[in-house]
């Protein structure tokens, strides 16, 4: 079933809905997201986010890219010269091309343990097998799903910013069936794992208790991912809401009020 989900997303080609608002949102100290839409055809639409985060003075790194047209490029070198990208996973590579042509020199960032996407970028990219700093500001975090399947996990410090992209979802608007189907998959307007995920993809419950841990230790106070809404409220009590079931297994249950810094 895993292997069948892989291969129905890879031959999925959505289209980014026309972007007529502003290119970027910042949402803290030095972190701005990319709010976007995919269509997929008449029936169906997907929210989608890129964040942009300064991991030193005038450096960026965008995490799971969007598409960018001429408004977002500008809009990011307004800000600073682009010279990390990071792929979090093997379902977000769709719009990875347009971003490397665009910076040709920034470092592509790859999680190590997954042989999709090394076979896909075989000669460029740093593969991440262990928690790695950007700069001083920024840190990333490899959590393995389950065998094959490796999520890369963002935190920003300045913003206090968790940044996930298929670890959770937060969708608050649909387009006809599509409530339908959200609905009887548990993530219909809340923050939630859909059954699907829980059934086939988040698996390795060790590494999940490694992660819940890694982000309980972490001041953050807020949470984005790749499709919904920022969790802004209540942040750190909705992610032990959904992980602390996996931490619970590990060697320290941590609460939602503690933090590292």
């Amino acid at each position: 079933m895993f292997t069948l989900l892989t291969r129905l997303a890879a031959r999925q080609r959505p289209e980014q809905a026309h972007v007529s608002g502003a290119r970027l949102t910042r949402i803290g100290r030095g972190a701005w997201v990319a709010d976007r839409e995919l269509v997929y055809g008449r029936r169906s639409r997907l929210p989608l986010r890129m964040v942009v985060i300064e991991h030193a003075p005038g450096e960026l790194t965008l995490y799971s890219p969007v598409s960018l047209d001429d408004g977002t490029l500008e809009a990011l070198n307004g800000l600073g010269s682009v010279t990390r990208i990071i792929v979090p996973n093997r379902f977000h590579t769709l719009f990875v091309g347009r971003a490397m042509d665009a910076y040709p020199d920034a470092e592509l960032l790859l999680p190590a343990a997954d042989g999709g996407l090394l076979s896909r970028f075989p000669r460029r990219g740093r593969h991440v097998l262990q928690s790695v700093r950007i700069g001083d500001r920024t840190e990333l975090e490899p959590v393995r799903c389950r065998d094959g399947l490796v999520e890369l996990v963002l935190y920003h410090d300045p913003a206090e910013l968790l940044a996930v992209c298929d670890l959770l979802f937060n969708l608050q608007s649909a387009i006809g069936l599509q409530r339908l189907v959200l609905r009887l998959n548990g993530v219909w307007r809340k923050p939630a794992q859909s059954r699907l995920q829980k059934m086939l993809l988040l698996k390795d419950h060790e590494s999940l208790a490694a992660f819940y841990r890694w982000a309980m230790g972490k001041p953050f106070s807020q949470i984005s991912m790749a499709h919904g809404q920022l969790i802004a409220e209540d942040p750190r009590e909705k992610f032990y809401q959904l992980f602390g079931s996996y931490g619970a297994g590990g060697a320290t249950r941590v609460a939602p009020g503690a933090g590292s810094g």
